[in-house]
């Protein structure tokens, strides 16, 4: 850190526009081939054996994962919750207009053979990633097509320490739905962080817009590294 804050440049290899129609990739080829490859490169250049794994939403939830299974992973930052449905009774309509959402994309996915990019969420997105994501998002558990590991059991005995840091007026992850996912780290060192939209220097904030100040994100997560101290 003396250094500053330094990050590799990294997106999923199978995303974006040159994606094939239909190509059969999900959770377990991003958490089981790709993170592997992409963080022993990481270290491998950086000359450590451990490493700091932060993502936002989706990509959150892959570093949580993949750090529950890794000994490669020392902290996970994570911006944001999971996009689910299931929250507490009271929820009314939110609950319910996510519960349509997620069946439409997952309608959509089914007929095309992929999320096409027309589709207004997420963009261009492969079938078997969108299926994963999608149980998850109508039952809370993560069940990984392709995969002989019970990442649900994993979480449970994960030892990592995790911050996870929110923002107010995110329409598409409630507070219930980060609650959630913290309750699955039930062996870990969880740290919660909500930050204002003041504090970011924005009129609100929402799901996306800290990416445009994310000097108050950074500062809260090297603060936090200073004084977690290692895993167990």
């Amino acid at each position: 850190m003396s250094r500053g804050p330094r990050r590799p440049p990294r997106d999923r290899a199978q995303f974006g526009p040159g994606l094939p129609q239909g190509l059969p990739f999900g959770y377990a080829d991003l958490l089981e081939t790709e993170l592997p490859g992409v963080v022993d490169s990481v270290c491998e250049e950086f000359g450590t054996d451990r490493i700091v794994l932060a993502g936002h939403s989706l990509g959150g939830q892959l570093g949580l994962l993949f750090a529950a299974v890794s000994d490669r992973v020392s902290h996970t930052v994570r911006h944001r919750g999971e996009w689910f449905v299931v929250v507490p009774r009271g929820a009314g309509i939110g609950a319910a207009g996510r519960f349509l959402g997620l069946r439409l994309i997952l309608a959509t996915t089914l007929l095309w053979g992929y999320l096409p990019g027309w589709f207004p969420f997420a963009g261009r997105e492969a079938r078997r990633l969108v299926r994963d994501w999608g149980h998850e998002g109508l039952t809370g558990r993560y069940r990984v097509l392709g995969s002989g590991v019970d990442y649900e059991a994993a979480l449970a005995r994960s030892c990592v320490p995790a911050l996870f840091i929110t923002f107010p007026g995110d329409r598409y992850v409630p507070g219930a739905c980060a609650s959630h996912l913290v309750a699955e780290l039930r062996s870990a060192r969880v740290t919660e962080c909500r930050i204002p939209a003041e504090r970011l220097g924005l009129a609100r904030s929402d799901h996306f817009r800290w990416a445009a100040r994310p000097q108050e994100v950074v500062r809260e997560a090297v603060e936090w590294l200073r004084v977690a101290g290692p895993a167990r």
